[in-house]
């Protein structure tokens, strides 16, 4: 804050604030006093030496030490402006140099300002009789280890969706599902995807733990190569960040093939390609080939489009028995890792995947081939 345009910045605070709060009315209230400018300094410098001697002892557990020192300082609001933001930035700080690292992969702040009002009210109950050394910080202890706990609980969600992919078996007529390990690209890429605006290979390689660094090397050039990420810098000063493919259009099969990606289903001999808008984003795509009277293979895939194109992986490739009725009797999943394009810019759509390349039949002018 020291070249805040306010030019308070890197100083405690000048005149007295408060802690205020808005009622529906819009009429203002004092929730907390905090000290007066002329005992800031000193109870700042007080706060730290508690904290660090109390630290040293390791008689306190860090999880119980930390936020009692964060609502300390927020007690104190030493600074004229940015006192919440400092605190935030204090809390990571304290967490990391005590071994927990969960604020570099999740937003600490983020699941604070979703609890907004919890947070106020925890403050408020731990800071009554402050003052007088009467104050109890447990509510304000059990708000921020649930913000801890919450932190934690999204990391292992995103490590687990990272790690693992869901596939659906269905045998005798009964749907089963398994967990099957993710290749290492897929690991990285998923890694990729959770991120937010630029990253590095480090960011990457801690959230990838199960899988060695020269793997996720191997990945980022793979996602490279496909342009999926664009590298920026160089050696040291290397970061990277997701490619822009710009809007995703809603398309229909009427569209002409620059402008969107026509939905419906398209036909060569007895295989068929089917195409559905899932989200804003992406597309779910079927490819069924029959391979006998009563056995076909069957491609989930799910897309994301540019335009004309679409750009896949992770596509269940999976063996299909049906019975005279053509109800499905038996399936067995034989790859899940395939990758490839879906293409209509020209007269026809034009699969190319990780086995080779698929021509159907032609779509534009051919709508009465188009099942809705």
């Amino acid at each position: 804050m020291k070249y805040s345009e306010s030019g308070l910045g890197g100083n405690y605070k000048i005149t007295q604030n408060y802690l205020k709060e808005t009622r529906p009315d819009g009429t203002e209230f004092i929730r907390f006093t905090p000290v007066p400018p002329y005992e800031t300094a000193p109870c700042i410098d007080a706060l730290c030496e508690n904290y660090r001697v109390a630290a040293e002892k390791q008689t306190v557990d860090p999880l119980l030490l930390i936020p009692v020192f964060i609502h300390d300082f927020l007690c104190i609001h030493p600074f004229n402006d940015g006192n919440g933001r400092m605190s935030r930035l204090l809390t990571l700080l304290l967490l990391y140099r005590s071994g927990y690292m969960v604020g570099r992969y999740i937003s600490i702040e983020k699941h604070i300002e979703k609890t907004k009002g919890a947070y106020y009210d925890a403050l408020e109950e731990a800071s009554q009789g402050w003052h007088e050394q009467e104050s109890n910080p447990a509510p304000f202890i059990k708000y921020m280890l649930g913000i801890i706990l919450a932190c934690y609980r999204e990391f292992e969600d995103r490590v687990e969706a990272i790690a693992e992919a869901t596939v659906v078996e269905v045998k005798n007529g009964k749907a089963k599902t398994r967990l099957v390990k993710s290749k290492a690209y897929d690991i990285v890429r998923a890694a990729v995807d959770s991120k937010l605006g630029k990253f590095t290979k480090r960011d990457i390689v801690c959230i990838c733990s199960s899988i060695s660094e020269k793997s996720v090397e191997a990945a980022l050039k793979k996602l490279l190569d496909k342009k999926y990420i664009e590298r920026h810098g160089a050696e040291r000063n290397t970061f990277y960040s997701k490619c822009s493919y710009g809007d995703i259009t809603e398309a229909s099969s009427q569209v002409d093939a620059k402008d969107g990606f026509p939905i419906g289903t398209y036909f060569k001999g007895d295989s068929t390609l089917t195409v559905e808008k899932n989200d804003n984003v992406y597309y779910t795509v079927t490819v069924k080939i029959p391979t006998g009277s009563n056995t076909a293979l069957v491609y989930n895939i799910k897309a994301y489009a540019n335009g004309s194109k679409m750009y896949y992986s992770n596509a269940a490739k999976t063996s299909v028995t049906y019975d005279a009725g053509g109800s499905i009797t038996d399936t067995e999943v034989i790859d899940y890792a395939h990758e490839g394009t879906f293409d209509a810019s020209d007269a026809s759509y034009t699969w190319t995947d990780t086995e080779g390349t698929t021509v159907f039949v032609p779509w534009i002018g051919y709508h009465s081939q188009i099942v809705k």
